[in-house]
């Protein structure tokens, strides 16, 4: 498994850093020097006066006393006093505009007559005199009162990427707080914000280095059991792959480094992804006092209205040698080191025929596992390997307008969805299933609000045959949490049924602000358990979404499960993002 987890991050890192890029924007990179650069984020426009210098990436500097750039329109201009040099050519002005994407810079020279000069392709050796030019060769959009995000006294812009300020002071709760850097990625590739972070209720970034293909961002993150912590994580990005490195908490002992990376073949048919996991407990970064690990493979290949994944799995439960006393602190060595490969076939939805609005989607594969030091025991026998097969299918319902003749945004709409599997396991007399009924009705309530009501009913079964009794046999469950006794756990027998009535609502009266309201009955068999089986009878959750500025939101959410035990309130959840 890791001779193959390796060979996909090196065929990974060969594609993407080995292989040459396809050639970039004959200007790929503008830095702008000056006495107060302003950053408007929620604009994204960049504003520069005082002894501006301005530097292409083909060797042209163009200096003035203002510089204004749209960062979306890809198009600046530097005014007052202006002067152009390239190589052994300058040109005194009023004014000059560049619209990289036309490779057209428009220029207003310091001659006798009025006239105006174009430069096509970033050839300053024959400018193109008289010629017509746009109306908006030299327009500065407006930035109102609001403040810049961000001064600085440089910024390295990389066109339709990204831009870098230095030394950048932040605009925060009405003060600018000094940092030595900041980047802000404004990239349309969406690999450049792969996340590999997980696990906290709250958390904002500060991005402090970036260029073309990375970024790497440092957070502040809470959760309720480290508390406030640092996180770092650096992500790169190409155009048919991703990488992405990241460890948290970054100041605490119980750390978790993830690895994450995909690249795809140019025809987007064939792909591998890889997911990497260490857990340490570690002061700092010494030896770890323990360790574990996970490593996870995908490769997927595109067939015809199907495609083919192959996915493997090796977890290592302690990577440290064993200790002479048999445990870490407490932590009892576990030598397991169980891997497993499953190969899939999924196919794409296919339509029952144009006249039936009922949709399937098929699905087939074969997992096997493994262990050395043993996977378990089945009627009393250890097993180090099994292996099993599986076949599924999902049929779905199109949207069914219950209520035609009313308005589009008064529409009521009801669907069916039915998934069953079956896997069957051929080292033992032994299959499984799994079946999930789901209908929903929904509704519009204007443009603002929309509801739904869905009813869900999921039925496992694990069939032994005459085995049955032996592997489940009738037991009274002692719950060491509550210490409470449930007799009727005893029912259980391998077979499971969940029912779930659930009904939401969500409101949203402008584009900055939205509150949703989820309420759920929940009837399980076997009868729920706290802190160990099944869901609270009842439950209800709230959630408020709202923009806080232009560049930050923040989501609020908690939920209440009506005294499932001793649990009511659960903690707060509160999450920043862009």
């Amino acid at each position: 498994m890791r001779p193959l987890t390796l060979a996909a991050i090196t065929l990974l890192l060969f594609s993407v850093v080995a292989k040459p890029l396809p050639a970039s924007a004959q200007i790929d990179t503008i830095v702008v020097r000056a006495g107060r650069i302003g950053f408007y984020s929620s604009h994204y426009i960049v504003t520069a006066d005082g002894n501006v210098r301005v530097t292409l990436s083909d060797g042209t500097t163009i200096s003035g006393r203002y510089f204004e750039m749209d960062l979306k329109m890809n198009r600046f201009v530097v005014a007052g006093g202006v002067s152009v040099v390239h190589g052994s050519y300058e040109y005194s002005g009023a004014a000059f505009g560049e619209f990289l994407d036309l490779k057209r810079g428009y220029f207003l020279p310091a001659t006798p007559e009025p006239d105006r000069w174009t430069f096509l392709d970033s050839d300053y050796a024959k400018p193109v005199k008289g010629r017509e030019m746009p109306g908006d060769a030299f327009n500065m959009p407006e930035t109102g009162v609001e403040h810049p995000f961000i001064l600085a006294k440089e910024a390295t812009i990389i066109p339709k990427t990204g831009i870098a300020l230095k030394p950048a002071r932040i605009y925060t709760e009405g003060v600018y707080v000094p940092t030595p850097s900041y980047y802000q990625n404004f990239s349309p590739n969406p690999y450049l914000v792969q996340n590999g972070l997980a696990g906290a209720t709250g958390g904002v970034g500060y991005p402090f280095f970036g260029g073309p293909h990375s970024t790497t961002t440092l957070f502040g993150r809470y959760d309720s059991t480290n508390k406030t912590y640092l996180a770092i994580e650096q992500n790169f990005g190409w155009q048919n792959a991703y990488l992405v490195a990241s460890i948290s908490p970054l100041t605490r002992p119980d750390k978790e480094y993830n690895l994450l990376g995909l690249i795809k073949t140019r025809n987007q048919r064939f792909q591998v992804s890889t997911f990497e996991q260490l857990n340490t407990l570690q002061s700092g970064f010494s030896e770890p006092l323990y360790s574990t690990a996970l490593e996870n493979l995908q490769l997927t290949y595109g067939l015809k209205n199907s495609f083919l994944q192959l996915t493997a799995n090796q977890y290592h439960q302690d990577l440290m040698a064993e200790p002479l006393s048999g445990t870490y602190g407490g932590h009892p060595f576990i030598p397991n080191h169980p891997n497993n490969f499953e190969l899939a076939w999924v196919g794409a939805n296919q339509r029952i025929s144009k006249y039936v609005p009922i949709s399937f989607r098929l699905r087939g594969g074969l997992l096997t596992a493994h262990d050395t030091f043993g996977l378990g025991t089945f009627d009393g026998t250890p097993y180090t390997s099994y292996w099993q097969h599986f076949l599924g299918f999902t049929i779905f319902s199109d949207p069914y307008n219950l209520t035609p003749h009313a308005a589009f945004d008064q529409a009521v709409s009801f669907s069916v969805t039915y998934d069953r599997q079956r896997t069957f396991v051929s080292s033992f007399p032994r299959f499984q299933d799994q079946s999930t009924l789901t209908a929903v009705l929904s509704k519009l309530q204007g443009h603002k609000g929309s509801m739904y009501l869905a009813y869900t009913v999921t039925n496992e079964g694990d069939y032994l045959g005459a085995l049955q009794p032996v592997i489940y046999p009738p037991t009274v469950f002692n719950n060491p949490y509550n210490g409470q006794t449930y007799p009727g756990f005893a029912a259980f027998d391998g077979f499971v049924t969940l029912r779930t009535l659930q009904y939401s609502y969500t409101y949203t009266p402008t584009p900055y602000f939205s509150f949703t309201f989820v309420a759920e009955k929940h009837k399980d068999f076997p009868d729920p358990i706290p802190y160990y089986w099944g869901n609270p009878p009842y439950d209800v959750t709230g959630r408020i979404q709202a923009r806080i500025s232009p560049i930050l939101s923040v989501l609020v959410q908690r939920s209440y499960f009506f005294n499932f035990g001793p649990q009511g309130w659960n903690q707060w959840t509160i999450q920043f993002g862009p």
